[in-house]
C-alpha cells in the first residue's frame, strides 16, 4: 500500500512538473496561446463526462456534437479570435445562439438517430455542453478581462491550494468523513484545512498581484474559492459513484483525467469573473 501512494503521488508530482509551467506561460501569453489550451482541455474533459455519463445511465449522448459545441462556446468567448473573425469578414454568433443550437440539435437528430430513452440522451448531451463548456468559457471571459490575468492567476493558485492541502492533510489527519456516500476519501479534517490553506494564499497572493481590491474582501473570497471548488469536486465525485468508476480518465498520471482537475475550476471560475463583475 506504501509503494502505491508513494508511486502515485510520485506521478503526481512529475505530472504539476511538466503542465503548471505550460498552463502559467499560456495564462501570461493570453490570446490565441490561453484559447488554444482551455480548447484542448474543454474537448478531452467533454469526451472524459460523456463516456461517464454513459456508464452511469446508458445515456447515448451525442459525444461528438457535445463537444464540437462546447469547443463554439469557448471560442465565442474570446475577444482575440473575434477581432480576428470580424477583420476577415466572418459574422460572430451570439452565445445564445449556441446555447439555443446545443438545446434544439441533438433533437433533431435523435429523429433520425432514435435513440432508446430519447429524454436522457438529449438532456446528457445539453449537460455536457454546459457543464464543461459553458463554465470553462469563464476561463476565456476571465483572462479577457482587465488584470484578467492576475485574476486567473489568483483563481488557479487558491484552487490548487485547496485541492493539494485537503488531500495531503486528509489523508494524514482525516477521521471524519465529509460526504461517506459520495467520496468516502473525503474528511471535514481535509475541507477545513483546504479552506484554511485557500484563505492564507489568499492573503501571500494579496501583496504579489495587484487585485485592486481591499484585503479583507481578497481573503473572503479565497475562502469562498475553497468552498465552491470543494462542492465542484464532490459534484464530479457523485457522477462518478453512480458510473461505478474512481477517475474520469487517465490522460493525467497520478490526477485521472482531465475532468478531474478541472472539476474544481469549472465552479470557481464563475464564481471569480460574477464577483469582479459585481463588487469591482
Amino acid at each position: 500500500m506504501g509503494i502505491h501512494v508513494s508511486s502515485v503521488m510520485t506521478q503526481r508530482i512529475i505530472t504539476a512538473l511538466i503542465g503548471l509551467p505550460i498552463l502559467l506561460f499560456t495564462i501570461w501569453m493570453g490570446g490565441l496561446w490561453f484559447l488554444a489550451v482551455v480548447i484542448a482541455a474543454t474537448a478531452v474533459a467533454s469526451w472524459e463526462f460523456y463516456q461517464l455519463a454513459d456508464k452511469a445511465s446508458g445515456a447515448r449522448p451525442l459525444h461528438w456534437l457535445g463537444i464540437l459545441l462546447s469547443i463554439l462556446i469557448i471560442c465565442n468567448a474570446s475577444a482575440a479570435l473575434e477581432e480576428i473573425l470580424i477583420g476577415i469578414g466572418i459574422p460572430v454568433l451570439p452565445g445564445s445562439a449556441i446555447i439555443a443550437s446545443a438545446t434544439v440539435l441533438p433533437l433533431i437528430l435523435f429523429i433520425i438517430k432514435r435513440p432508446s430513452n430519447p429524454l436522457n440522451a438529449w438532456s446528457t448531451t445539453v449537460a455536457g455542453v454546459l457543464y464543461v463548456g459553458f463554465l470553462t468559457s469563464h476561463a476565456v471571459l476571465l483572462r479577457d478581462l482587465d488584470n484578467g490575468r492576475d485574476w486567473l492567476l489568483f483563481a488557479l493558485l487558491v484552487t490548487f491550494a485547496t485541492d493539494t492541502f485537503a488531500f495531503l492533510i486528509g489523508r494524514q489527519f482525516g477521521r471524519h468523513a465529509l460526504a461517506p456516500a459520495l467520496s468516502p476519501n473525503k474528511t471535514w479534517e481535509g475541507s477545513i484545512a483546504g479552506i484554511i490553506s485557500a484563505s492564507l494564499a489568499s492573503f501571500l497572493l494579496y501583496f504579489w498581484l495587484p487585485l485592486d481590491a481591499p484585503i479583507w474582501l481578497i481573503v473572503g473570497l479565497g475562502g469562498a474559492i475553497s468552498v465552491t471548488g470543494q462542492l465542484g469536486d464532490l459534484v464530479e465525485s457523485m457522477l462518478k459513484r453512480r458510473a461505478g468508476i474512481s477517475d474520469a480518465g487517465r490522460f493525467l498520471p497520478g490526477h485521472g483525467g482531465v475532468l478531474d482537475r478541472l472539476d474544481s475550476i469549472v465552479f470557481t471560475l464563475p464564481l471569480i469573473y460574477y464577483f469582479i463583475g459585481f463588487f469591482l
